[in-house]
C-alpha cells in the first residue's frame, strides 16, 4: 500500500491496519533490534495481546440498544 500523498511526511497518519506497508525506496528505516529505549514496554504490551490496555477505574458503562426497521 502506498499513501496518497506527495511524500510520506505529508500524511496525516502513518499507521494502517494492514499486513504490509510499502515505504518509498529512499525513506530511511531502522530495523528494530530490541535495544531501543522503551522496548520493555512494547514487549509487555505484546505479551498482553487481547487484553484491554486501558485503566477502567472510575469509568461508567453505557449500553444502548435500538432496532432498525426494514426499508
Amino acid at each position: 500500500m502506498r499513501p496518497n500523498a506527495k511524500s510520506f511526511e505529508e500524511m496525516d497518519t502513518k499507521w494502517y491496519q494492514y499486513t504490509a506497508l510499502s515505504f518509498p525506496a529512499d525513506y530511511p528505516i531502522d530495523t528494530w533490534d530490541n535495544t531501543h529505549t522503551g522496548s520493555e514496554k512494547v514487549i509487555e504490551q505484546w505479551n498482553k495481546s487481547g487484553e484491554n490496555p486501558n485503566d477502567l477505574k472510575g469509568c461508567k458503562q453505557v449500553v444502548y440498544s435500538n432496532t432498525v426497521k426494514k426499508g
